[in-house]
C-alpha cells in the first residue's frame, strides 16, 4: 500500500499539470501559432541529442562493466526519463511564451506566465516521482536502494549537456532527484542506527522520502491555487504566498507521517529545519546577503545531524526541494516573460539553495557508501583532495565563459566533471575523494553566491550570470554523483597510491 502513494500523487500533479497547461493553451481563443513556439522552442537543441545518446551508450556499458548491469539498467532508464522530462518541459514552457506574445492584457501575461511554469513544474516532478517510484513496484527493495544512484548518475549525465535558457529549470530537477536518490540511500543507515523496530524498517525508511515528495506536489497544487495577482502590483505577494502555503502544508504533513510511520517526531524536525532555513537561506541570497545565507546553511547542517545523524542531512535537503515544483514555477516565470524582476531572483536564490542542499545530500550518501567514519584534512592526500574540491568551481566558471565563445571546451568541461573524481578515486582512495566532495560543496555553495548576487547587478549580464550559475552547480552535483556511484569500488579497491 505504501508503494502505491507516491504513484497517486504523482498521477494527480501530472492531471493538475495538464489542466494547467490545457488552460494556457486555450487562453487566447485561437489555434497555436507553431511558428512562433518552434521559435519560442530554443530551450531544448535536439541537435545536442546524438552526442547524449552516444554518451549514455558509453557510461552504460561503464556502469555495467564496474558497477553491474542492474545499475547500468537503472542508469538508461534515468537518463531516458530525463531527456523525456527536458524535452516536454521545454515545449510547455515554450507554448507559455506563444501565448503571451499573443495577448496585450497585463492580468493575462501574469497567469500566463505563472501557470506556464506551474504546468511545467508540476510536471517536471510528477513524472519524476512516478519514475522513481516505479522502480520499488517490481524490483527486491534491497536491490534498488542499492542500485539508485545509478538512476541518479543517468539523470544528470542528460542535464549537464543542456546549455540553453532552459538550464536553470534542468538544475532544479537534476536538485530534486539527486536530493531523493540519497534520502533513499541513507534509509538503511537509518534504520540500523534506530531503537524502533516496530514499523521504523528497511522498507518504511526507503519508501518514506518517496511520500514527502509525493506530499510535496500535493502541497504546491494547492499553493499555486493562490496565485492571482496582476503583473506589477500583487505577483510579488502572491507568489510568496504560494511559496509560504506549500512549505506549511509540507512541514505540517511531515510531522503527521513521521510519527504515522517513523514512530517519531524527531524526523519531522529535520524536515521542518529543511523547508524554513531553506526558504531564509534563498531569500537571503536573492537580496544580495553571502554571509548570513552560509550561517543558515550550517545550521542546516548541524542541527539534523544533531538529533538523527547523516539521514538528518538528507531529511532537511529532501524538506526544501519537496516543493520543488513551485520553485520550477517561479523559475520558469522569469523563462517565459525574459524579465528579471525580484521574483526571477528569489527563483534563482531557490535553484542555489536546492543545488547546495543536494550536493551535501549526496555527499552524507558517500560517506555511507564509502564507509568513512572520518575525513581528516592532516591526512596529505585528503588535503590536496580539499583543495582540488574548492578550486573547480572557480576552473569550472573560467572554462565555461570560454565555452560561450568556443564550443570545444564544452566537452573539456563535461569530460572534467567525470574524469577528475574518477582519477582521484583511482589513484589516492575513497578518502581523497571524500576530501574533494568537502571542498566542492564549500567553494560550490559560495561561488554560487557570489556570481548570483554580484553578476546579476549588470542588466546586461543578468541572465548570462544565471546560466552560469546553473552550469557551475550541475557540474559540482555531477562529480559528487559520480563519486557516490563509484564510492564501493574504491572503497574496496584502496587506490594506487598508498598512504
Amino acid at each position: 500500500m505504501l508503494k502505491l502513494i507516491p504513484l497517486i500523487c504523482g498521477i494527480i500533479g501530472l492531471l493538475a499539470a495538464f489542466v494547467y497547461f490545457s488552460w494556457v493553451s486555450r487562453v487566447n481563443g485561437k489555434k497555436a501559432d507553431y511558428q512562433i513556439i518552434a521559435k519560442n522552442n530554443d530551450l531544448f537543441h535536439r541537435d545536442e541529442w546524438m552526442t547524449i545518446i552516444i554518451t549514455i551508450i558509453v557510461l552504460s556499458a561503464a556502469t555495467g562493466v564496474f558497477v553491474g548491469w542492474f545499475a547500468c539498467g537503472l542508469y538508461a532508464y534515468g537518463a531516458a526519463v530525463t531527456l523525456l522530462v527536458e524535452f516536454a518541459g521545454s515545449r510547455v514552457i515554450a507554448r507559455g511564451r506563444t501565448e503571451l506574445s499573443l495577448t496585450d492584457d497585463n492580468t493575462r501575461a501574469f497567469r500566463i506566465s505563472y501557470r506556464s511554469g506551474a504546468a511545467a513544474g508540476l510536471m517536471m516532478t510528477s513524472f519524476g516521482l512516478l519514475a522513481l517510484g516505479a522502480i520499488f513496484i517490481p524490483f527486491k527493495l534491497q536491490s534498488a536502494v542499492t542500485a539508485i544512484a545509478c538512476y541518479a548518475f543517468g539523470a544528470s549525465t542528460v542535464v549537464i549537456f543542456n546549455r540553453t535558457r532552459f538550464k536553470p529549470v534542468a538544475d532544479l530537477y537534476d536538485s530534486y532527484i539527486e536530493t531523493v536518490v540519497s534520502a533513499i540511500i541513507l534509509s538503511s543507515l537509518a534504520v540500523k542506527t534506530s531503537n524502533i523496530t516496530s514499523t521504523f524498517n528497511t522498507r518504511t525508511a526507503a519508501i518514506f522520502p518517496l511520500i514527502v515528495i509525493g506530499i510535496g506536489i500535493l502541497a504546491s497544487v494547492i499553493g499555486s491555487l493562490f496565485v492571482r495577482g496582476r503583473e506589477r502590483s500583487w505577483e510579488g505577494l502572491h507568489i510568496n504566498i504560494c511559496v509560504i502555503v506549500s512549505a506549511v502544508l509540507v512541514a505540517v504533513s511531515s510531522a503527521f507521517l513521521s510519527y504515522r510511520m517513523l514512530q517519531s517526531y524527531v524526523y519531522a524536525v529535520a524536515l521542518v529545519i529543511g523547508v524554513v532555513l531553506g526558504i531564509a537561506t534563498a531569500m537571503c541570497s536573492s537580496r544580495k546577503m553571502i554571509f548570513v545565507p552560509a550561517v543558515l546553511f550550517a545550521i542546516a547542517m548541524i542541527v539534523p545531524y544533531y538529533f538523527i545523524g547523516l539521514y538528518g542531512i538528507a531529511l532537511a535537503a529532501l524538506g526544501f526541494v519537496a516543493f520543488t515544483a513551485v520553485m520550477i514555477s517561479i523559475n520558469t516565470f522569469g523563462l517565459v516573460t525574459d524579465t528579471k524582476s525580484t521574483i526571477v531572483n528569489l527563483g534563482n536564490g531557490y535553484s542555489t539553495i536546492a543545488s547546495a542542499l543536494a550536493v551535501l545530500a549526496v555527499f552524507v550518501a558517500f560517506i555511507d557508501a564509502g564507509h568513512l567514519v572520518t575525513i581528516s584534512i592532516m591526512v596529505p592526500k585528503v588535503l590536496a583532495g580539499l583543495l582540488i574540491g574548492v578550486t573547480m568551481p572557480l576552473v569550472y566558471v573560467t572554462i565555461y565563459n570560454k565555452s560561450t565563445e568556443d564550443k570545444d571546451y564544452s566537452f573539456i568541461l563535461d569530460m572534467t566533471a567525470i574524469l577528475i573524481p574518477v582519477l582521484i578515486g583511482l589513484f589516492l582512495g575513497v578518502q581523497t575523494l571524500g576530501g574533494l566532495m568537502g571542498g566542492l560543496v564549500t567553494s560550490g555553495m559560495i561561488t554560487s553566491f557570489l556570481i548570483n548576487n554580484f553578476g546579476s547587478n549588470n542588466e546586461s549580464n543578468r541572465e548570462g550570470s544565471y546560466l552560469v550559475v546553473s552550469s557551475v552547480n550541475t557540474l559540482i552535483k555531477y562529480m559528487t554523483i559520480v563519486a557516490l556511484v563509484l564510492a564501493p569500488v574504491f572503497s574496496e579497491f584502496g587506490g594506487i597510491i598508498p598512504n
